[in-house]
This record gives C-alpha cells, structure tokens and sequence, in this order.
C-alpha cells in the first residue's frame, strides 16, 4: 500500500489497547491529515485506498474523473486508483480520512466504480473535527472510536447522495435544509410557500420533491415533528398541557389536545400517565 510521505498512520496500538475492541473489517481508517492554506500539488495523486475529503471552510475545486468546486461542509468519497487533486488560491481548510474495509470494496463494485461521490453534508462538520481531534492524540485505546466516526462519516454521505437521487443534488440540499428548518423551528407557523421560495422552486415543486424525499407532504412531517416533541414534554416534564401546546407550536390547547388524540389515540393527559414501560 502506498502512502504519501507527508502523512502519519495511525498507529496499530491504538486498537491492541482497546482489548476485545479489535479494528473493524468493514471500514477504518488508516490516516487522518488535515491542511489549512492555499493548495496547489504540482500533480494529481493516486493510491490503492479509498478517502474521504471534508471541507471544514474556504473554498476551491476538485480535480478528478470530474471537475467540481469545493466549500465548506462538501464531503467527497475518492476511490482507490483515482488521479486527483485539490486546488485553491485562497486558504482552504480540508480534512483527508484514508480508508479501508469491506463496505467500501462492496459499495465501488455497485456504484460506479472509480466514481467519485460529493454532497453538501454541513452536519457532518461536528463529527469530522472530533475525529480529527481524537485522531492527533495517537495514543490509548482510540481505535474503535475512530472506526465508528469514519463509519459515521461515510454514512452520512451516501446517506446524502440516495436522498438526492433523482432530485439533483442542488434540489436534494435545499429540500434537506427545509427538513433541518422544521425540526429546529417546528413551534413557528412556517409557510410552505417561504420554504418553497428559499428552496428555488415553486410550491407545487417543493411539495412533490419533499414528499419524495420523506414520504409525507411539509405539514404532516411539520404534525409528526411537533407530536415527537409533545410526547418527550409529557414523558419526561411536569410542564402543564397547555404550555407544551405552545412549546410545540399550538396556540390552542384544545387543538393540540385533538391533534394529539387523532394521532395517538390519547389525550396528552393519558399520555403523560402511561406507566414507564409503555412510553
């Protein structure tokens, strides 16, 4: 296996500490480098193992099977015997995760084989940092950890590339950050046509490319968001039925109280009293 001189493996007794945590077979990781600056190889690169590229900020382009730009929150998945090279005049701060395992040989012979693979993945950043964190201590039992958020990692992204199938991946990201909109913001009163207009598209559009990405239409995922909500209110506060009504978006109790009913079978009243092991 060839490595490039300027990147540190991460030792073996990483995972010979962890005890009966031995180094995972399907996926895990061999390197984990980070560069922040202008990037500029003289040539492209190939080795005989897979990586994984995340944009933590700044921005540039990908020179590969295929030319694309590079910003933060961008996760690639490079291939083994792939020429590449990354490309920026400004400062650019990227984290490389080399790879191996058994899940990725199995994912390049039936996904295009010697195709890389970038989506827009901005809730990756918290994982790639910690794994690049705990990756420089190089020391201790580390190694199961660090197949588990490489593992994490690579997820998330073929996560994000099934989920733009079909849609394009522009269209996938925006109809992804409206879904992100609502679990964060879901005791507002959103507007199907703003949500609509901050994805590009016309109502009509967004309903159709949201209900074929989550199998529901943007007010009930809303309803089945919010109901999530109350049921971890009521489970586990003494917080009275009506202020949950707001905290969840109702501004009448007696609604919620119908809503909660016609989609639960409960009030939240009988709700709140289910003995421990039925919620």
């Amino acid at each position: 296996m060839y490595i490039p001189p300027f990147v540190h493996l991460l030792p073996a007794a990483c995972w010979a500490a962890a005890g009966p945590l031995a180094r995972s077979r399907e996926l895990t990781p061999l390197y984990v480098e980070r560069f922040v600056g202008p990037h500029g190889a003289a040539c492209r690169t190939t080795h005989d193992y897979w990586e994984l590229l995340y944009v933590l900020g700044g921005e540039g382009e990908m020179l590969g099977d295929a030319t694309f730009p590079l910003h933060a929150g961008l996760a690639c998945l490079m291939p083994p015997s792939v020429g590449h090279m990354e490309r920026s005049a400004a400062v650019m701060d990227v984290l490389w995760v080399g790879l191996t395992g058994a899940r990725l040989e199995a994912g390049r012979s039936s996904e295009a084989p010697g195709v890389a693979r970038a989506v827009l993945d901005a809730e990756a950043r918290p994982v790639a940092e910690r794994l690049w964190t705990l990756g420089q201590r190089r020391f201790g039992p580390l190694g199961p950890e660090l197949d588990g958020l490489a593992l994490t990692l690579v997820a998330g992204l073929w996560r994000r590339v099934a989920e733009s199938a079909g849609a394009g991946p522009a269209a996938g990201d925006r109809i992804a950050a409206a879904v992100a909109w609502l679990n964060t913001n879901f005791a507002a009163d959103p507007d199907v046509a703003d949500l609509a207009a901050q994805a590009g598209c016309s109502e009509g559009h967004f309903h159709r490319l949201f209900h074929q990405r989550t199998g529901q239409t943007p007010g009930q995922y809303l309803t089945a968001v919010r109901l999530r909500e109350a049921w971890r209110w009521l489970r586990n506060t003494t917080v009275p039925v009506h202020r949950i009504a707001r905290l969840c978006g109702y501004h009448d109790a007696h609604y919620f109280s119908n809503v909660f009913h016609r989609h639960t079978g409960l009030t939240p009243r009988a709700a709140r009293h289910l003995p421990a092991e039925a919620g």
